[in-house]
């Protein structure tokens, strides 16, 4: 089964742009897997929630229809450098538009998926 990590922009996207996150990785991945995030991802969101922003607003639906549906890892530290400790001991496949955290699962040959073009990919 494969094990897909979650990161804070990924959780925004069905509500910023409309995208149905589980069915598009469901299509990409094609085979059985589980859902993953972070304590700090969800801290970053829980922070993203509080501003007086459309993020907020999308934080706010992804802390209650996403993350109950998704098992929470135990971690402490920056959200980005325990999503690459994570995928890089666990075999994850991370979920992450982040540029930086691109380069560095890219540089390790870890799986990737990103949204391109209001679509996902996986690299």
């Amino acid at each position: 089964m494969k094990k897909i990590l979650l990161d804070a922009n990924f959780l925004l996207l069905p509500f910023e742009s409309k995208l149905d996150l589980f069915g598009e990785i469901e299509r990409i991945v094609g085979e059985p897997h589980s859902f993953f995030t972070t304590k700090s991802v969800k801290l970053e969101l829980e922070r993203f929630a509080d501003l007086k922003n459309k993020k907020a607003v999308a934080a706010g639906c992804a802390l209650s229809y996403l993350l109950p549906k998704i098992a929470l890892i135990e971690d402490a530290g920056y959200a980005d450098d325990s999503l690459f400790a994570l995928a890089k001991k666990e075999k994850f496949i991370v979920c992450t538009n982040d540029a930086g955290l691109r380069s560095r699962l890219r540089a390790e040959k870890i799986p990737t998926i990103i949204m391109r073009n209001h679509k996902l990919a996986l690299l």
